[in-house]
């Protein structure tokens, strides 16, 4: 009986170290197992947080470029830039415009001491922060005349400057307005170097009325005058300026 009773606890012993063998390997199995997967989903984590940082540059990159097209460079020589300055930075950019494209030609031509083209003249005033451009066709059925005008203002911030840009039309000596006619503005920055356009409507310079207006950019003075061309008699309203954009009355 008790060599039978060795031999059954024997078996059972046996029987328990291969269920215990079995578990251990099983539970080494396992918990490998999960070190496997832990160690791929770290994998996968590590994977989508470069593909999502990459894709963050790349839109990062993207807007910078995108505001960097929004913005002039302006180049000069001395303490700070001068009216010559600003009309060359706006007029050197690759798109000028149908409104600017005349201009930037002739400006290029006069730039390099060449002839300007037939019927164009350029006047510059540096000390007065004025520059004008004329055009004038001859014919004779239109007489058609179109100019524009540069000038800039100190802000009173003492960081900034403003540009101002009036283009005007005439057709047999009448005052036209046209898509490409009115004022534009462009505010630089001291620091950065840098022109942004500046809305009309923000500056309190946009007169917007059914008959035709002109606009006056002052060589002397600070004030921009307008004229509202209507058939009784013309409104003429003043643009005064306060240092960082205009207050408009009629006078």
């Amino acid at each position: 009986m008790q060599a039978i009773q060795t031999k059954t606890k024997t078996k059972n012993e046996d029987e328990n170290e291969n269920e215990n063998g079995n578990e251990n390997e099983n539970g080494n199995e396992n918990e490998n197992g999960n070190e496997n997967g832990n160690e791929k989903e770290s994998q996968n984590e590590n994977s989508m947080k470069k593909k999502i940082l990459s894709m963050v540059a790349v839109l990062l990159m993207a807007v910078t470029a995108q505001a960097q097209e929004d913005y002039i460079v302006v180049k000069y020589d001395g303490a700070r830039p001068n009216i010559l300055d600003f009309v060359t930075a706006i007029l050197s950019q690759e798109d000028t415009g149908e409104a600017l494209g005349n201009m930037a030609d002739n400006w290029d031509l006069m730039r390099e001491h060449y002839p300007l083209r037939e019927g164009a003249t350029i006047m510059t005033d540096v000390p007065n922060g004025y520059v004008r451009f004329d055009q004038r066709y001859e014919d004779a059925d239109t007489r058609e005349h179109s100019y524009i005008e540069m000038v800039y203002w100190n802000c009173s911030d003492n960081k900034h400057k403003l540009v101002g840009i009036n283009v005007g039309c005439e057709v047999g000596g009448k005052p036209v307005e046209t898509e490409l006619t009115g004022l534009m503005f462009y505010r630089y920055d001291n620091q950065t170097h840098t022109l942004s356009y500046e809305s009309e409507y923000d500056l309190g310079a946009s007169v917007r009325v059914t008959p035709v207006v002109t606009y006056e950019l002052p060589r002397k003075g600070k004030d921009i005058k307008a004229v509202i061309h209507a058939e009784n008699r013309p409104v003429r309203i003043l643009m005064k300026w306060n240092g960082m954009k205009f207050d408009q009355s009629q006078y």
